[in-house]
């Protein structure tokens, strides 16, 4: 009885010193942020605050039935961001957590002041991640429409809203890999790298593309690019002028390439597996780069009238003359689009020491060439390949 009374007198201090939940915040008293919109009008940030609830997303996710898929938008402006923030939350009704923000979009407006408020608010924030998926739209001053049609926008067949386009890009991006997603951390690497040009993928709402009970129905849409530095924005890149981009990396997964003879389409390609090498070629402070791309291919869909030599040699023309393209075309915003500054930097520090200013290394329309090779190792399920040539 007196060992139980000495051990019950010990443990009373020590429980006193265990930790409690007195400052905890329990999940279903709290409102989950899932994306996020900036915009700037008049000298003042306009911050958008997309809500969802959390609860419906496992019913949604497995494809159980409930309540149909639901987006809160708030908004409220400021002269910075984290004022526009704070000015918010006065009528938000519970604590905002932001452990869960999934994506951020940017107006073109709001990129003209520069990236870096956005970038440094997430960055200090304990709560984020830098997991979120970063975007820039056209739409800005006063077509802010654009962006709250963005927030507002819902999945398809009531999937999650936690599955659209700007939230999980990658799931799309895998089976049409046109424009790279990048998310913050990798947007950091890039305006550190040497020239300081980074990439974001440009989104805007498609209209008439898909229909729902006979009614058409928005969707979210990936058409092009920004283009920006840590300071500076430079400009958009649309449609077919970002189309050589997705030759140029690695992490491309799969891309479709069309193959015409005298205006008509012969045979639809899939390009599967992209390997790209920059080789800087130098001449005292002169430096061009050697752009080699090798592919492998599939047939989609073929005319049987033409050879795969045929094929393969169109559809190498095809990818040089779409990377040449692109990188004109950002030229014309005095864009490193292929980060070959970073190049040289890797390759060639002492040159790069030379010719670089700012980070940036000059570049004309002669700076790069570009020899593309297509291997076609795959003529679908229909007919082999030895069948076909």
């Amino acid at each position: 009885m007196m060992l139980k009374q000495i051990m019950v007198t010990l443990l009373i201090p020590l429980l006193l010193l265990l930790p409690g939940c007195w400052d905890g915040n329990e999940p279903e008293r709290m409102v989950y942020l899932h994306g996020m919109g900036v915009d700037y009008k008049n000298g003042h940030y306009i911050v958008y605050l997309q809500i969802i609830n959390v609860g419906k997303l496992a019913k949604s996710e497995s494809g159980g039935g409930g309540e149909p898929a639901q987006v809160e938008i708030g908004h409220a402006s400021g002269e910075s961001i984290d004022q526009a923030i704070f000015n918010l939350y006065k009528s938000t009704q519970r604590r905002v957590f932001w452990g869960h923000l999934s994506f951020v979009v940017m107006t073109e407006a709001a990129l003209k002041q520069g990236i870096n408020p956005v970038i440094d608010l997430m960055d200090r924030y304990r709560e984020t991640r830098y997991r979120i998926w970063m975007f820039g739209t056209k739409g800005s001053g006063k077509h802010t429409s654009s962006l709250r049609d963005i927030l507002l926008s819902l999945p398809m067949i009531e999937f999650s809203t936690a599955l659209n386009k700007v939230s999980e890009p990658y799931n799309n991006y895998n089976q049409s890999s046109f424009i790279r997603p990048i998310n913050m951390r990798e947007l950091i690497m890039q305006l550190d790298e040497p020239g300081h040009d980074a990439i974001i993928p440009t989104v805007s709402m498609t209209k008439n593309t898909w229909e729902s009970n006979d009614k058409p129905r928005s969707a979210i849409k990936v058409d092009g690019v920004t283009i920006i530095t840590p300071k500076q924005f430079k400009g958009f890149l649309h449609g077919n002028e970002t189309a050589g981009m997705r030759w140029m990396t690695k992490k491309s997964k799969r891309n479709e390439l069309i193959i015409k003879k005298n205006g008509k389409s012969i045979a639809g390609l899939v390009i599967e597996k992209t390997n790209v090498h920059i080789h800087p070629r130098i001449s005292g402070k002169t430096v061009q780069f050697d752009i080699k791309i090798k592919t492998k291919a599939t047939i989609n869909e073929f005319d049987q009238n033409n050879d795969i030599d045929f094929l393969q040699k169109q559809a190498s023309q095809i990818i040089e003359k779409e990377v040449q393209h692109t990188y004109q075309k950002a030229l014309e915003l005095h864009a490193d689009v292929y980060q070959l500054s970073e190049t040289l930097y890797k390759r060639e520090i002492k040159t790069w020491k030379q010719i670089e200013k700012n980070g940036a290394i000059p570049l004309s329309n002669d700076s790069i060439t570009v020899h593309a090779e297509v291997f076609i190792t795959d003529s679908g399920k229909q007919l082999p390949l030895q069948t076909i040539e």
